[in-house]
């Protein structure tokens, strides 16, 4: 990942000297901005409301179990300081 972003850096300057400051800009806002605006406009909405229907028609999105590791009833955390224990068998 750090390659890449060298690789970015690198090649940024003679770009932005080629182009200009404004056709760099709006460059990097078509290749970097729609794409953004078109995934948090469509894509998050619907990871949203997928999961929402996942709470409510099957009754967790994480698979946890109603009931911890030992098999008692667990509290509101379910006994463990990041929330309900998976079930794993």
């Amino acid at each position: 990942m750090c390659m890449f972003f060298f690789i970015s850096g690198y090649f940024t300057p003679s770009s932005f000297r080629k182009k200009g400051k404004y056709a760099f800009i709006r460059d990097k806002f078509k290749r970097l901005g729609i794409p953004f605006v078109v995934v948090s406009w469509f894509y998050f909405p619907l990871c949203m409301l997928s999961a929402i229907y996942m709470i409510n028609n099957i009754g967790s999105v994480s698979g946890a179990a109603d009931d911890d590791v030992s098999g008692r009833e667990s509290g509101r955390m379910g006994g463990w300081a990041g929330g309900r224990a998976k079930r794993i068998a």
